[in-house]
């Protein structure tokens, strides 16, 4: 869901997850890096990034809240078990 916005000709393209606009060891040390509560490790579910889009502080996504069928798909629990396991890089 991430990539639709951010990939090249996305309304994020600017932080562009495929292609050649910015490498993976980036997007890793950003995503790793935003806050405290993006990824929430004592309490996974509680994470940030799982709020689709991540309603951030800073107004780099709109405040739609939590997308409507994101909370329990396969993309929500494939990345709370990436943030149980401390978000390694792979």
């Amino acid at each position: 869901r991430c990539f639709t916005c951010h990939q090249n000709g996305g309304t994020a393209a600017s932080f562009s997850f495929g292609g050649s606009a910015v490498n993976a060891d980036t997007v890793y040390q950003v995503v790793r890096g935003v806050d405290s509560n993006f990824l929430n490790y004592s309490t996974p579910e509680n994470s940030r990034m799982l709020d689709y889009p991540a309603n951030d502080t800073d107004g780099n996504h709109p405040a739609a809240g939590t997308l409507v069928g994101f909370d329990g798909s396969e993309d929500y629990n494939r990345i709370l078990y990436w943030i149980n396991y401390n978000a390694p890089n792979n």
